[in-house]
């Protein structure tokens, strides 16, 4: 999966991105969120900086993650966000400590853009092997609506899965949402 992220095409991938920025925005769960907890998107993640953009431009609340010790936490970031985002030990963008971090249990619609390497129809995740979102939905899983979010060519029939890996409540790819 790896491979074919890294395989694909420039162009091609501009326009998944854009097919699947539109399947989120006109998604229930989207239109009805107070607060966006999503990711900064890495080289061959799905660009999520078109959904940060119109969140904030339609006064969403919006929070990019922290990889805190052996969790993520959400810190929220407004207008002009990406002039104030660090690189960390792993070169991933995210917003300064200093940021205002994210209560839940301040709102009442949180939804949250979970990325993965791949999901399965049965909306199972395969991340990147650290668990800080299947700690982090073991743990506020009653308090958002969880979203993978894919290339229609990540979704499988099947991944491998263990014990501590939660699934997600959708599912978004450029092709369709289970």
């Amino acid at each position: 999966m790896k491979e074919m992220l890294r395989n694909l095409p420039r162009r091609e991938k501009e326009t998944l991105c854009e097919l699947l920025t539109e399947k989120i925005i006109s998604h229930t769960s989207f239109f009805h969120s107070d607060l966006i907890l999503i990711f900064y998107p890495l080289h061959n993640e799905i660009n999520t900086i078109p959904i940060i953009e119109y969140s904030l431009k339609h006064h969403k609340r919006v929070a990019l993650p922290i990889m805190e010790e052996d969790q993520i936490n959400f810190y929220e970031i407004g207008q002009d966000y990406e002039k104030k985002l660090v690189k960390n030990c792993f070169g991933i963008k995210e917003p300064k400590l200093s940021n205002q971090r994210i209560l839940l249990d301040e709102f009442s619609n949180a939804l949250l853009i979970v990325p993965g390497l791949a999901f399965s129809t049965e909306k199972q995740r395969l991340g990147r092997g650290k668990g800080y979102y299947d700690k982090f939905l073991q743990k506020f899983r009653n308090m958002v609506v969880s979203v993978g979010v894919c290339f229609d060519f990540q979704l499988l029939n099947s991944i491998p899965t263990g014990k501590h890996d939660e699934k997600v409540d959708y599912i978004i790819t450029d092709r369709r949402i289970i």
